[in-house]
């Protein structure tokens, strides 16, 4: 009977499957000044599988059962699954799945990037490769979203950015890199981007666009000329969503001429009209006493002549506004029919003085 029971439980233990090998997880590599942050990339890939009740051979453990050398070769392995399986020989068949993975940086972002290794297929199951934002809490909130879907093998989800603007044409750069003219339409990995456009003779936008998986993220960047550009005749200005619609057409640049002649003309007019004003009160006061028999005026002879200089100065008013009214006119037929001036004008004050400064070309 002895016999009987040790020989079944013999059959039952050899027919039992073999546990499966622990999830190897490699310290993440990077550079010395950030060993901090790819410390927090390995622990969040350890609590990750512990949570999914994974059983975890840690990087400290490896480091005691490999050789220095292969150690050291693991930690640079990256996405490299020949390297890995080399690197780990030691352990013969106790090596299943493995994560490596490497972090950087650039000027704007953390540079992740992630491998699940399945080392007896020799194969990579999933990677990450993704950039996030350095900006507060968005390192701990993007890594700890991704950790559990790779883990799993889920493959890395993207998302699609649509980009227009009201102005085709337009360099867009996805965290200060450039990746082509608007419209456009990209695929990105799930995560928050820096998005800046850009072109000549406008202001840059820059946006901060979330793009999430298996979702498409559409938006219109309105561009505004910077102060005394001009738009290219060749540009059609698109309408943006509940913006007024814009009178396609030439766009008309008055030059600095016309408005010193305008203002010359309303200015000489309002002196004008002040002496004209003048002058008919003092004539209605001087005819308002004339006695026709005795030819005479009521008033004083420096009262007529005050009226006299008064009416001259209305009249030479009159005649400067009238002048400037048609320079004015000229002015702006030059400016509709030949574009921006050459000559600019501005004005330019210091030193308790004040003039007029003019460049340009002749």
């Amino acid at each position: 009977m002895t016999v009987l029971l040790t020989a079944s439980l013999g059959v039952l233990l050899a027919a039992a499957p073999a546990p499966a090998p622990a999830l190897i997880i490699v310290e993440v590599d990077s550079p010395s000044q950030m060993i901090g942050l790819a410390g927090q990339a390995t622990r969040a890939l350890q609590d990750a599988a512990k949570a999914m009740k994974r059983p975890v051979l840690t990087g400290e453990e490896l480091r005691a059962r490999l050789p220095a050398k292969d150690f050291t070769e693991l930690s640079h392995c990256a996405g490299n699954t020949s390297c890995v399986q080399s690197a780990l020989s030691s352990l013969g068949s106790q090596v299943g799945q493995v994560v490596t993975g490497q972090l950087g940086r650039d000027e704007k972002n953390y540079l992740l990037k992630l491998w699940l290794h399945d080392v007896p297929q020799l194969s990579v199951v999933t990677e990450v490769d993704r950039q996030i934002l350095i900006a507060s809490r968005r390192y701990t909130k993007d890594l700890n979203a991704l950790v559990a879907p790779f883990l799993r093998g889920e493959k890395d989800l993207q998302g699609v950015l649509k980009l227009s603007s009201t102005v085709p044409g337009a360099e867009v750069y996805v965290n200060g890199e450039l990746v082509g003219l608007t419209p456009l339409e990209r695929k990105l990995t799930p995560a928050k981007y820096e998005v800046r456009v850009e072109k000549k003779k406008y202001l840059a936008v820059v946006r901060l666009i979330d793009v999430f998986p298996n979702k498409t993220t559409s938006e219109e960047i309105r561009m505004l000329l910077k102060p005394g550009e001009v738009a290219d005749p060749d540009v059609t200005v698109a309408k943006g969503k509940g913006a007024e619609a814009e009178v396609e057409g030439p766009s008309v640049h008055l030059s600095p001429g016309v408005w010193v002649a305008g203002g010359a003309a309303v200015a000489a007019g309002a002196v004008g009209l002040g002496f004209a004003v003048k002058f008919r009160g003092e004539e209605k006061s001087l005819l308002g006493g004339f006695d026709p028999v005795a030819m005479t005026y009521q008033g004083t002879r420096a009262l007529a002549l005050q009226a006299q200089t008064d009416a001259i100065i209305a009249d030479v008013a009159f005649a400067i506004a009238g002048a400037a009214a048609i320079v004015t006119a000229v002015l702006v037929v030059l400016d509709v029919t030949q574009g921006p001036p050459a000559v600019q004008v501005a004005p330019a004050v210091g030193g308790g003085a004040a003039g007029v400064v003019v460049g340009g070309s002749f």
